[in-house]
């Protein structure tokens, strides 16, 4: 109101807008200030209004835009002219509430506010609804947006989903463990807890059912996904982020990383790589930073181990040319078995054309797949059973082990744990290693192979 009073007061007495705007500054600073004397509890601990000094914040970015015309020079910017102070005795600002700041746009037919309002309560806060009863916007802190979504699904089509990670961009600020970002995309399958253990930023897929969006792992679940694949009549289908995605991330981490190393699954599969590139190469220019964009020519748990053996030389110190050498060279040494419980899922996915597949099905014939050396899909055997399948994958594992010796392995499946956990029995008898993790096979990848696949990736000596 006061920087508003300002504007308004002195609107006559200049010509010169800029001017203006940077007079007017002044005011809001004095103002924010001011802030901390007029609550309480801002008095107590020490501080100025959160929204107040995000608005001061917001005045200056206008300001510089106008003097300079470069929007991404705003990253770089070190603010030093408001002294903020906290007291860590009242504030702890390393713990969240809730971690996703998630939002979401419904479509559908009179839809109820207060029942919208009551769900939301149960999982999280700082909710916020607005729209009308044919559309909705919905925001809300929540650490289970998966869930939550779900349910909003009952009020009509999920048009548009975010999920921002608070606790992520906070560690990015104040916590980053190493000089260099390392980069991927939810094809890729590691734990949730190695992806925190060392910083791993995960660019979410998108997933349509029908019309219904989701963000990969994020806003829907392996164990949702597979459940929703065999009760909806509309198979899924699925889209790479697009390069504005990649150019607020990679924006977001040149300003507080040295480097940043991305590695995504093949290109030949997605437009996802040729998004990452083209953003990467803008970025780098306009922050005089080094981003590297790996095609990893694997997906699933083998751009995982990928992504894991990068992350552990960043972890000892490796410098970025080392880590991307080192990667280049790991690439050829990484190998992917998948054994498909059904052929329908590729054939619908557009991996299969419909005459080959019927004419397995007509042999009862099942394949073990695999990724050749440009990261395309290829089919390795086929079997009567996928029993016979699995049978067939442990002995090409066991050839190559005994061949080239294992760095690590990972075990992913689809819906199907207890055989997943019988392959990994065979693998650790086979390598004399337990494996990275047993992870359900992401929905992403799930499109294509569907329910009951079993899968292993492993990375060789040499």
């Amino acid at each position: 109101r006061e920087w508003a009073d300002y504007i308004w007061t002195n609107r006559n007495s200049t010509d010169d807008f800029v001017s203006l705007m940077v007079q007017s500054l002044e005011v809001a600073k004095r103002s924010l200030m001011d802030t901390t004397a007029k609550l309480s509890v801002l008095l107590k601990a020490n501080v100025v209004d959160a929204g107040a000094k995000g608005f001061v914040l917001f005045l200056e970015g206008i300001i510089e835009f106008i003097r300079t015309g470069n929007l991404r020079k705003l990253f770089s910017i070190k603010n030093e002219s408001v002294d903020v102070r906290f007291s860590d005795a009242d504030i702890d600002h390393d713990s969240f509430t809730f971690r996703f700041c998630t939002e979401a746009l419904i479509r559908g037919n009179n839809i109820d506010k207060n029942k919208l309002r009551a769900i939301a309560q149960e999982y999280g806060d700082s909710t916020v609804i607005a729209g009308s009863k044919s559309m909705m916007r919905f925001h809300i802190h929540t650490d289970k947006p998966q869930e939550l979504l779900a349910k909003l699904r009952d009020f009509g089509t999920l048009t548009y989903q975010k999920a921002d990670d608070m606790q992520k961009q906070y560690e990015i600020a104040h916590h980053r463990k190493w000089p260099i970002a390392l980069v991927t995309d939810s094809s890729c399958d590691l734990s949730p807890e190695i992806l925190d253990q060392y910083q791993v930023h995960v660019v979410p897929m998108n997933l349509f059912f029908g019309d219904n969006h989701y963000l990969d792992k994020v806003t829907i679940h392996p164990e949702q996904f597979y459940r929703l694949l065999q009760l909806e009549d509309t198979h899924p289908t699925s889209a790479q982020p697009n390069d504005k995605t990649f150019e607020n991330l990679f924006s977001h981490l040149s300003s507080h990383y040295d480097s940043v190393i991305a590695l995504h699954l093949p290109q030949g599969l997605s437009g996802t790589f040729r998004n990452a590139v083209k953003s990467a190469q803008k970025i780098s220019q306009e922050f005089d930073k080094k981003i590297t964009v790996i095609d990893s020519k694997n997906l699933s748990g083998g751009l995982g181990l990928l992504v894991l053996k990068a992350a552990q030389s960043i972890a000892e110190g490796h410098t970025h040319a080392e880590v991307v050498e080192m990667i280049t060279k790991t690439i050829p040494k990484t190998q992917l078995f998948a054994s498909v419980k059904t052929l329908k899922y590729l054939v619908r996915g557009g991996r299969l054309s419909p005459a080959k597949g019927a004419i397995a099905k007509l042999l009862n014939l099942t394949p073990v797949i695999t990724l050749d050396g440009e990261g395309q899909v290829v089919k390795m055997e086929n079997a009567f059973s996928h029993d016979a399948n699995m049978q067939k994958a442990l002995q090409k594992a066991r050839n190559m082990v005994d061949k080239a010796g294992i760095w690590n392995y990972i075990v992913m499946h689809a819906y199907s744990e207890k055989k997943a956990q019988w392959f990994s029995n065979q693998m650790e008898i086979i390598s004399g290693k337990k494996p990275v993790a047993i992870l359900d096979i992401s929905p992403v990848l799930g499109v294509h192979v569907g329910p009951g696949t079993v899968a292993m990736a492993m990375i060789t000596m040499v």
